[in-house]
């Protein structure tokens, strides 16, 4: 009986923590899913960073990386800055470098042509290449966290 009273207060209470993420759930956006991978790595972050008695210093160090790039696959740390507004359109520049050497990798080509797109593909190719190194981290340390 008292382990059943543990799961509905557990329910309830994850419930109350997850209900921003669970009303901006949609079936066409994956942004959704990073969301929710995010909460839950700053959950663990905070977890871990709370616990002293286990040394969680690797862990800390993954799950930050991944927050990090996560912010950057959503577009919250943008590596655009809008220069100047020219019959409201925004003109923009690279405020962050991002390596191109590889960009064959990952689908973005025309990186050297000056028409205008090119910063445009900078900034997807630095999605792109944030999104790979996530899965990367995930595929070789989540096991680690949750264990």
């Amino acid at each position: 009986m008292k382990e059943w009273w543990y799961k509905i207060k557990n329910f309830f209470r994850n419930l109350y923590i997850y209900r921003k993420i669970l009303t901006t759930d949609y079936q066409f956006d994956y942004g959704y899913l990073l969301d929710l991978e995010k909460f839950k790595l700053q959950l663990m972050l905070k977890s871990f960073k709370d616990v002293s008695h286990v040394d969680h210093t690797s862990n800390i160090r993954w799950i930050s990386i991944c927050i990090k790039l996560i912010d950057i696959i959503q577009e919250e740390d943008s590596a655009l800055e809008v220069v100047e507004m020219e019959m409201s359109k925004p003109q923009f520049k690279l405020v962050k470098y991002v390596n191109i050497n590889n960009a064959f990798r990952f689908g973005i080509e025309y990186l050297d042509r000056y028409d205008g797109l090119q910063v445009y593909r900078k900034e997807l190719l630095r999605q792109q290449k944030a999104l790979y190194l996530y899965n990367k981290i995930r595929y070789n340390y989540m096991l680690e966290w949750w264990d």
